[in-house]
């Protein structure tokens, strides 16, 4: 940090930007939806499953961070001596670091697109741990475990969710859905990978807000 400003920039945008992040992992995964015509019906099974994977997860993890003992994240830390740029603000300093949300996200839809398409999986796995999970790494954020536990859990839930005998009934269901209420469904299918691309952080926001007005 403070030797190379252009890696310094070129991560602070990373670690900022969810179209970047998130953006392009949704962008894959609506290829991946619509790619075949007629669609094929198992991989569209796989990506129901995925993203039923990747939200479950991420529940998961909020509750591991609140159950778990609290740990700090590294640029809190005066033993560590990190040294972050002028400017730089996070809301994170009251949440406790392990595991890391964005990788079981990340990592989660990662393995599901590795599931469909190998090639596409793979890319899909470096820029998870480039463009998602390195900038968390690089401004102290998380500690390398923090995002190894993540990403293993993601991949975990997806391996699990995407397994036939429990893909099936709920894919099917999925499936059955988008056929016959194609506009309902498109329109949550939408919602549901918007907020995907911001992590669910405004809708995180609304709940917390409700309840905050519940408890006032």
């Amino acid at each position: 940090m403070g030797r190379w400003p252009l890696l310094d920039q070129s991560a602070r945008h990373l670690l900022g930007n969810h179209e970047l992040k998130f953006g392009v992992m949704v962008a894959v995964f609506y290829w991946l939806w619509f790619r075949r015509q007629p669609p094929d019906q198992r991989e569209r099974q796989i990506l129901a499953a995925t993203a039923i994977a990747s939200l479950l997860g991420l529940i998961v993890t909020r509750l591991l961070v609140l159950m778990l003992p609290f740990r700090e994240r590294p640029f809190l830390r005066p033993d560590l001596h990190f040294k972050l740029p002028p400017g730089f603000e996070t809301e994170l300093h009251t949440w406790s670091a392990f595991p890391s949300d964005h990788a079981v996200m990340a990592f989660a839809l990662a393995m599901g697109f590795w599931m469909v398409s190998r090639p596409v999986g793979w890319l899909a796995f470096l820029h998870a741990a480039l463009n998602v999970c390195s900038p968390r790494l690089y401004f102290g954020l998380h500690h390398p475990s923090d995002l190894v536990a993540g990403a293993l859990i993601g991949v975990l839930f997806v391996l699990v969710l995407t397994r036939e005998a429990v893909s099936r009934p709920i894919a099917k269901r999925v499936l059955y859905y988008e056929q016959r209420h194609r506009g309902v469904f498109y329109v949550c299918f939408f919602m549901l990978l918007q907020q995907t691309v911001v992590m669910f952080n405004s809708l995180r926001s609304i709940v917390a807000a409700i309840l905050k007005l519940l408890g006032g």
